[in-house]
């Protein structure tokens, strides 16, 4: 069981939520040290409407006080400028891609905020970016920046030579080799790298698209750093004060090539209250093979495998004030093979259905549900929230969210004791 005290401030500038949060959880999470409590602050979107300029941020800190760890995202920040039908914008700054990119939350292309793997936040993408609508029913964006802020969320570190995680989803390498028939532990060093090496990083990225009536069909592609950080590793096998095997790690930001396209179709006018749309998307990444030629391997020699993804989705959605429903369906075509490397990246849905709905049937309720379960590997994630604004400054809301995954393999198997009930008691203000 969840219990959350929010404090929530709101004026001309920003509106920000503290949160106190105590968790009674229904499984032993892999990570076991976080503990059962968290302390939050968001700092929520800015808009500074000045004429045709914007300001908008949004930042995340969350503290553990049991592990003495933090996490912390920043989504956007950016500042915009208006001029007819062109608009400027720098910082850093979330790209609509497609319709169906945030439902999976795949984090390929757009990084995710990932203080929770089930949900859907997204993180922005770095640098200048131009928009241009035409009236003849074109639209136009482009990004560029020589800089990088790579997806940092969920992470670890290395204390005394143990991986240890910072929240209860991350996932540290193994503890553990199997060597001559017994398990000898593995004393980890991580060699940090250059700043410099991590955020100088050049990405450009177009999108096109074109809007008809009751229709938009959309391309777009890029080629940027990889949203998250990899892995190079190397070690050795020693018997002399005690039996272990010394691995040393450097995390490396790697480069990709990433492309894509949609359809989207209104079957109803867009003057009508209630929406019926249908969203056709495919969407693929091309990794570059990057080497680090300043780190030396030892006996042990551990890369990472860079694997080409190309996904294909679909939605249909229903929408209006009180009530929307979301079908979903996403195959993976190019990708889809089961890869044990404790490095490699692993594909979070093969072939998956999934189904968000939301629900406000008084001013005061609101009801939502995420559901997603893969065809091919079993997998599922689910989450439900009920929220009642009992007055204009309290608000209480409680919650349920499940992970199953049966095969060992998968990218949600080491999650699935991160099942929690929860309940939250707002202060706004």
């Amino acid at each position: 069981m969840t219990f959350t005290l929010s404090l929530m401030s709101a004026s001309i500038y920003a509106k920000g939520q503290l949160t106190y949060s105590y968790m009674g959880r229904i499984n032993t999470p892999l990570v076991e040290n976080i503990g059962n409590q968290f302390v939050e602050f968001d700092l929520y979107e800015e808009v500074d409407k000045n004429q045709d300029w914007d300001g908008v941020y949004s930042a995340h800190f969350r503290h553990y006080p049991g592990a003495q760890s933090q996490i912390f995202s920043v989504p956007e920040a950016y500042i915009e400028k208006r001029m007819g039908a062109h608009e400027w914008s720098i910082g850093r700054k979330i790209i609509n891609w497609q319709r169906n990119d945030k439902f999976w939350a795949l984090g390929e292309v757009n990084p995710i905020k990932a203080f929770n793997l089930i949900e859907t936040q997204r993180e922005g993408l770095m640098g200048i970016h131009y928009r241009w609508k035409s009236s003849s029913r074109w639209e136009f964006m482009a990004q560029f920046s020589p800089l990088h802020i790579p997806q940092v969320n969920p992470t670890f570190s290395a204390e005394d030579g143990e991986v240890v995680g910072k929240n209860e989803w991350s996932y540290p390498p193994p503890e553990f080799v199997r060597f001559r028939g017994n398990e000898v532990p593995i004393h980890y060093t991580l060699v940090y790298p250059d700043m410099k090496e991590l955020l100088l990083k050049t990405s450009a990225s177009f999108s096109l698209a074109y809007h008809f009536d009751q229709a938009r069909i959309g391309i777009y592609g890029g080629y940027k750093p990889e949203t998250g950080i990899r892995i190079n590793a190397t070690g050795f096998y020693e018997q002399f004060d005690e039996e272990r095997a010394l691995v040393k790690a450097k995390p490396f930001v790697n480069n990709h090539y990433f492309w894509g396209g949609s359809f989207d179709y209104q079957f109803n006018s867009r003057n009508d209250p209630d929406a019926w749309i249908s969203s056709l998307g495919v969407e693929g990444v091309v990794p570059e093979i990057g080497n680090d030629e300043s780190f030396e391997f030892q006996a042990l020699k551990i890369q990472p495998e860079y694997e080409r993804l190309t996904y294909t989705t679909w939605s249909l959605d229903y929408e209006s004030d009180l009530f929307n429903l979301g079908l979903n369906a996403l195959y993976l075509i190019d990708g889809d093979r089961v890869n044990t490397n404790v490095f490699a990246k692993k594909p979070k849905w093969r072939r998956a259905v999934g189904l968000t709905a939301s629900w406000s049937p008084l001013s005061s309720v609101y009801l939502n549900t995420l559901y997603r379960y893969d065809i091919k590997t079993a997998d599922m994630t689910f989450m439900s929230e009920a929220r009642y604004e009992w007055s204009k400054h309290i608000s209480l809301t409680a919650g349920v969210q499940i992970v199953d995954a049966p095969e060992d393999h998968s990218f949600w198997a080491p999650y699935r004791s991160n099942d929690t009930i929860y309940s939250r008691l707002g202060f706004i203000f």
